[in-house]
């Protein structure tokens, strides 16, 4: 948000966020809130640009969120979610077979609704926001590398970013989201080793799917 308040300095940004995260410093035309957006949305209205990042699989009410989001933005505005979803994979077999990877996805997924998160939301986010009354809704998926294992350096430097992300969502969710499967403790340390295990090996072709929808209120 800093890059895009110094990018725009006659533009008001606003970020959001459950912890006090926020840097030290910021542009004058940056402020941030501590708050859950899917309560009221108290920071103002008229918003031409409302971005939600990794946000879709952690929502109890979305539809709560998209008519807020609807209400305050301007006609003309835009609302944009980009969020890594549900799947590990690999296209050429590189992966042994006997590995749990491809199984932490829907473990992630069936943990998170157990705890009442929608995690179902991310699949339906085009047709929901249609329902909120958006238009020119589209959505765009990409298979983002996980790990240094890609030739290109463009690619690798998108791997060992996407492998720290995921490394850094996998621990929280064992100590748990995870838990709440009944799975023992030392099992998820097992996977979660072998998971960090898969992401370092070169020779192991694993990617996770990224998306991106994006919609305008008429």
């Amino acid at each position: 948000m800093e890059v895009v308040a110094e990018k725009f300095p006659g533009a008001e940004v606003v970020g959001v966020d459950l912890s006090p995260i926020q840097p030290d410093w910021c542009p004058p035309n940056l402020r941030f809130h501590v708050d859950n957006i899917e309560d009221d949305w108290v920071y103002g209205s008229g918003f031409d640009y409302i971005h939600l990042r990794h946000m879709a699989l952690n929502m109890k009410s979305p539809a709560t969120l998209l008519t807020a989001a609807y209400d305050k933005a301007k006609s003309g505005g835009w609302i944009e979610f980009q969020d890594l979803l549900l799947n590990l994979s690999c296209d050429d077999d590189t992966l042994p077979p006997d590995y749990v990877l491809p199984q932490i996805p829907q473990l992630t997924k069936d943990s998170l609704k157990s705890l009442d998160f929608d995690v179902d939301f991310v699949d339906r986010l085009p047709l929901e926001l249609e329902r909120a009354g958006f238009i020119n809704v589209r959505r765009e998926v990409f298979k983002v590398p996980v790990g240094a294992w890609p030739r290109n350096e463009k690619m690798r430097y998108f791997g060992l970013m996407a492998r720290e992300v995921l490394v850094e969502l996998l621990r929280p969710l064992a100590s748990k989201p995870f838990q709440s499967l009944g799975i023992p403790q030392s099992d998820l340390n097992a996977i979660i080793s072998e998971a960090e295990d898969a992401f370092d090996h070169i020779d192991y072709h694993i990617y996770v799917e990224f998306g991106i929808v994006y919609a305008q209120k008429p």
